[in-house]
């Protein structure tokens, strides 16, 4: 009878600790991703001004190949960017590709300052 019970009490708290750690079958929830964006402009470097259908992209690093387009004001947005170092470019028609190395740790701002192709 006292080997039925201990054998009752080990199992009742091998149950508890299975339920416990999350043994109830369901899966693990997935850790949330935090993503930033990085917004810009794009300017002439002499006069100044916005530089309208810039290619900006991020070249290397877990962010590669995402881009984005200036408007007709020189700006830039470029979304869920994760945290990192890598390198971006920007490049126009008539302008001297422009690079920089980046680190984001939140929203940021990288502006670029391009000089004309001689």
């Amino acid at each position: 009878m006292r080997t039925f019970h201990t054998l009752r009490v080990l199992l009742t708290l091998m149950a508890a600790l299975h339920a416990g750690c999350g043994g109830s079958g369901s899966p693990a929830p997935t850790p949330t991703v935090t993503t930033f964006t990085i917004t810009g402009q794009v300017v002439n470097a002499v006069n100044v001004a916005p530089i309208t259908g810039a290619n900006v992209e991020i070249l290397d690093g877990p962010n590669a190949g995402k881009a984005a387009t200036t408007d007709s004001n020189g700006r830039y947005s470029i979304g869920g960017v994760s945290i990192a170092g890598f390198t971006m470019r920007a490049r126009a028609e008539g302008f001297v590709d422009n690079t920089q190395a980046v680190r984001i740790f939140g929203d940021q701002a990288v502006n670029f300052g391009m000089t004309v192709v001689n």
